[in-house]
């Protein structure tokens, strides 16, 4: 079965709005991170982290709508937000800012 065209915008718009809320959700816990104790870093730290796996996952999907040149794009921050998140102290800042980058650019679609 496929779906129309109304049904795949809807379902993708679901998906973008997913997305964003799982990116609104690592900036959440970075900025509590920055005001709470080592709890609170380690979780903003680990969701971030598993947050990016997927992305970069995402992005090497051959079967992704994404253009191919977006995806590797998209691998590449991935990457290095992953080496920031994995590094000895991971920058709080950097991370809500890129991962903030991201969920402006889901804006458009949820």
């Amino acid at each position: 079965m496929s779906l129309s065209s109304p049904a795949r915008a809807e379902s993708r718009s679901g998906l973008r709005g997913a997305e964003a809320a799982a990116f609104r959700q690592a900036v959440a816990l970075l900025e509590e991170a920055r005001r709470g104790g080592h709890a609170a870093r380690a979780a903003a730290i680990l969701t971030t982290g598993l947050l990016w796996d997927a992305v970069l996952l995402a992005s090497a999907d051959p079967a992704s709508a994404l253009p191919p040149p977006l995806r590797r794009e998209l691998a590449s921050l991935a990457r290095n937000v992953l080496k920031e998140v994995n590094g000895p102290a991971p920058d709080l800042d950097f991370l809500i800012t890129v991962n903030g980058q991201v969920l402006s650019g889901l804006a458009v679609w949820h």
